[in-house]
């Protein structure tokens, strides 16, 4: 009986540490899919103002 408890205090710690295991992957990944946003947002971004620099060199060379 002793051997059995002692056993189950062992699967409840092992379950323990794969539960914060887990807990810590997610706040990962979930860090990771914050910054792959932000990414996305300042590619946005860079894409917009190049689009506008050659909208820009367009009108600057029809002048010339």
């Amino acid at each position: 009986m002793k051997r059995l408890r002692s056993d189950m205090q062992e699967i409840s710690r092992e379950q323990g540490k794969i539960k914060e295991g887990q807990r810590q992957v997610r706040e990962k990944f979930e860090a990771v899919e914050s910054e792959c946003e932000l990414l996305r947002k300042e590619t946005n971004i860079i894409m917009q103002q190049s689009m506008s620099t050659q909208l820009r060199l367009a009108f600057m060379f029809q002048i010339l």
